[in-house]
């Protein structure tokens, strides 16, 4: 018996997140906890998130289309539990919420040459609808660059469109980018009812137009927002300070996939992460941040 299996046995599934493909020996003993009332159903959903087979992704939608007497425990539908480990249940199977491909940031000043085809929060010359300050691209990719090719986007740049300040204060705030690399303000964007009035000396984050290196990583490293690691990455699971947030499009209505997350915590006295999001059909973006 494995360490996996005592817990199993002893109905504890949490932390989640330790459950990420286990075999089919535990999920259907997850289930059956589930079945029998005797697991926690908020750990057990998540724990099943992370193994999120075949059959996870078929529970799923059962238990979405036609609901179990513990769904009336849950504020969100089991379906939603998936995007706990990046992914959601669709029409085709499971579609994940992000790129396998995973490049580490680090400021280019702990050591190692600088990469020139990403900026972080370089300076853009459009004017926050909201605070009227000045708004920023959280990152700024040229895809021209193979180590981006993953995307698979047309034109010469990523860019994504943000207001540093306000998007601290809002569910998620969308831009557009054309073809030519040019970003601009969502006309959809919905302003946050708690926003400052005045909020113009709020100062530049500590990632401002810095350069940075990029280095390969595992897309899991730093999933888990407790870990050590430093959580700045283009690609790869984002890591959650709170609840998975992952927007709808407000063009489609798709959700969108995470790209990239800055984390303050990387620089001393600072904290929370700012998050990328992209719907490449779209090709809109949405930014959010998260903090203890």
């Amino acid at each position: 018996m494995t360490w996996l299996d005592t817990w199993v046995a002893a109905n504890h599934f949490w932390p989640s997140i330790i459950y990420r493909s286990a075999g089919a020996s535990v999920r259907d003993r997850i289930v059956a906890a589930i079945d029998s009332g005797r697991a926690n159903v908020d750990h057990a959903l998540s724990a099943l998130a992370w193994i999120g087979d075949g059959d996870v992704v078929k529970l799923f939608q059962i238990w979405e289309a036609e609901p179990p007497s513990w769904r009336s425990s849950l504020f969100i539908g089991p379906s939603r539990y998936a995007h706990l480990a990046g992914w959601e249940p669709s029409a085709f199977g499971r579609r994940n919420l992000y790129f396998e491909q995973c490049l580490a940031i680090m400021p280019a000043g702990s050591g190692g040459e600088s990469v020139r085809s990403i900026e972080v929060f370089r300076r853009s010359e459009e004017r926050c609808r909201w605070c009227a300050g000045p708004m920023a691209h959280l990152i700024d990719l040229d895809i021209r660059d193979s180590l981006f090719g993953f995307f698979g986007l047309r034109g010469p740049r990523l860019p994504v469109l943000t207001c540093e300040r306000c998007t601290c204060f809002g569910d998620h705030h969308f831009a557009r980018f054309t073809e030519d690399g040019a970003a601009h303000w969502f006309e959809g964007n919905a302003r946050p009812n708690w926003l400052p009035e005045n909020i113009s000396t709020w100062p530049p984050g500590p990632w401002t137009e810095i350069p940075v290196r990029l280095s390969p990583r595992r897309p899991m490293e730093a999933a888990d927002w407790c870990m050590e690691i430093p959580a700045s990455q283009i690609g790869g699971l984002p890591c959650w300070v709170q609840d998975a947030a992952y927007p709808q499009c407000p063009s489609c209505k798709q959700t969108m996939k995470f790209i990239a997350q800055l984390d303050n915590a990387q620089f001393p006295s600072h904290e929370g992460i700012y998050y990328a999001f992209l719907c490449e059909s779209c090709r809109i973006t949405a930014t959010a941040y998260q903090q203890t």
